[in-house]
C-alpha cells in the first residue's frame, strides 16, 4: 500500500501552485491510454485485492472492499469506459479517491506517475473527448511526447 502524503507539502498545503497556476495529477494507463485525475482527489493506492460481488449493481462496480473498517465501492474504469472488463494482473492497482466526501476504488492496470500541468497546456477542446463521453473529460495534456486524458472523476461515477 502506498500512501500519498508525500506529495503534499509538509503543512498540508494545496499541491496547486498559485503563482504558475499548475495542477497535479496522478496519471495511470488503463489499456493503452494514460488518463489522469487530480491528485487532491487521491488518497491512496493499492495493489489489487479480492473484492466483495454486490448482486444487481452496476455491470462495472467490481464488489465492495473493507479498507480500515470502511466498505468502499470499486469500480473497473476500462468496463466503465465500454472497453471490456480489465484483466487482472501483478500490476493491477487500486487507486482511492475521494468524491463529494465519499471514498471509492478504482481499478486501473498500472499507476504511471506524478505529472503537472500548467493550464496553457491543458486542451479543453480536443478531438480526443469525442473519443469517451465529454461530460467525463477535463480535458486532454500533452507533454513529453505523450497524452494524458484529464478525467473529471466526479461525472463518471453515479456517487
Amino acid at each position: 500500500m502506498l500512501q500519498i502524503n508525500n506529495i503534499f507539502n509538509q503543512k498540508g498545503q494545496s499541491t496547486k501552485a498559485e503563482d504558475t497556476k499548475k495542477t497535479q495529477c496522478l496519471a495511470f494507463q488503463v489499456g493503452k491510454d494514460l488518463y489522469c485525475v487530480d491528485i487532491l482527489n487521491v488518497k491512496e493506492i493499492r495493489s489489487y485485492s479480492t473484492v466483495t460481488p454486490v448482486p444487481d449493481s452496476e455491470e462495472y462496480l467490481l464488489g465492495i472492499l473493507n479498507i480500515r473498517g470502511e466498505a468502499l465501492p470499486v469500480y473497473d474504469v476500462k468496463h466503465r469506459f465500454g472497453y471490456g472488463k480489465t484483466e487482472i494482473s501483478q500490476g493491477s492497482v487500486i487507486i482511492i479517491v475521494s468524491i463529494k466526501d465519499k471514498n471509492i476504488g478504482l481499478l486501473v492496470d498500472s499507476v504511471s506517475d506524478i505529472v503537472s500541468f500548467e493550464e496553457s497546456e491543458i486542451d479543453e477542446t480536443s478531438a480526443a473527448k469525442a473519443s469517451l463521453n465529454s461530460q467525463f473529460l477535463k480535458g486532454v495534456a500533452f507533454q513529453n511526447q505523450k497524452s494524458y486524458i484529464i478525467l473529471c472523476i466526479e461525472t463518471i461515477f453515479k456517487i
